[in-house]
């Protein structure tokens, strides 16, 4: 899990700033665009695939957050976690609760999951 939870955050920051360059590029092209009929047609059908790169954007962070959401129970639950003083449950909270980067989540969550998952229940 944790290790989807990696190359999905991952691929999904490759795939953020691909996105953000694009729209950049495309921004400054906007202000450039000729206001014609035909220019907003041609601008329409360019902008069409940013459009569905934005869309696409959206699944995979609720991806992350779900993966991250499940590495943070398994931590918590299997493997003990809140036992160890190493394990910051007011942040861990605060992250669940407050809409972030799944990025963000993922180095609270995989840091202190790290340290837990050496005490293998046994």
């Amino acid at each position: 899990m944790r290790g989807q939870l990696e190359a999905g955050s991952r691929i999904f920051v490759q795939d953020v700033d691909a996105f953000r360059k694009k729209a950049a590029t495309e921004a400054t092209k906007w202000e450039e665009q000729a206001r014609t009929n035909s220019a907003l047609n041609e601008a329409t059908a360019r902008l069409a695939p940013l459009a569905e790169q934005s869309r696409d954007l959206v699944p995979q962070a609720d991806l992350l957050c779900k993966l991250a959401s499940r590495l943070i129970n398994v931590c918590e639950n299997e493997l003990e976690a809140k036992e160890s003083n190493l394990w910051v449950s007011r942040e861990i909270a605060k992250a669940r609760k407050t809409p972030i980067l799944p990025g963000k989540l993922l180095s609270i969550s995989s840091n202190r999951c790290a340290i837990s998952t050496s005490r293998a229940p046994g």
